[in-house]
Formats: C-alpha cells, structure tokens, sequence
C-alpha cells in the first residue's frame, strides 16, 4: 500500500484503490490538518488480517479513510509520548523534592482533608 500526503491533501493510492478521498473526505482532511504541508510517500505491508481491522473501522464510520485510521494513529502516538513525558518529569520533580515523612499521622491528616473537603 502507498500512503501518500501532498501538499494539505491526502490520497491514499492502491491499484484498485478502496481507500481514495472523495472531494468532500479530503476537504474534511484538509479542515482537520490544515497545517500539513509536507510531501511523504510510504509504502506499507499491511497483513490481511490487519488490513481486514482497518476495513472494519472505516465502515463503523469511526474514519473516512484508510488515510485518515494512519494519521490518527501518528496524532495519538504523539500526544501519548507528550503525556509520558511530562508524567517522567513530574516524577522526577517529586524525586528531586525535599520529601515529607509518611507516617500514620500523615496518612490520617491527608483523610480528614479528602474527607472534609466532600462534606
């Protein structure tokens, strides 16, 4: 499969192609990506079994197009490795800061204020 993004229009290309835009699917693109600007061509082998899925989300309706599944995938691997990331430093923040002992007065002050707060 050739997946192909030119210009702030995505086209996705096979032989019989199941997956092409329509005029109003690559305006939807364009609305939701209008920032794309970059040319990239990547051929991928896609497993039938896999292939099958990626059919199955397209007609749920949950995408337009094949095109649309992959940049979905792209944009929520992104913001999944943004999240870890700021998660790792806040961690490392509390690492890094003097630290309160935890003892069973601690744990019965953090109570009362969970608790008071609700009520």
């Amino acid at each position: 499969m050739l997946l192909s993004l030119q210009g702030n229009i995505a086209e996705w290309c096979l032989s019989d192609r199941p997956y092409g835009l329509t005029h109003s699917e690559a305006d939807r693109y364009n609305d939701r990506y209008p920032k794309s600007v970059l040319t990239m061509n990547v051929i991928l082998a896609i497993p039938e079994e896999l292939q099958i899925y990626i059919d199955a989300q397209i007609q749920t309706g949950a995408y337009a197009s094949a095109v649309e599944y992959f940049l979905d995938l792209v944009q929520q691997d992104r913001q999944r490795k943004q999240a870890q990331a700021k998660l790792e430093g806040l961690l490392q923040e509390g690492l890094d800061s003097d630290g309160e002992p935890v003892t069973a007065a601690y744990w019965q002050n953090l109570r009362a204020s969970v608790f008071d707060g609700n009520s």
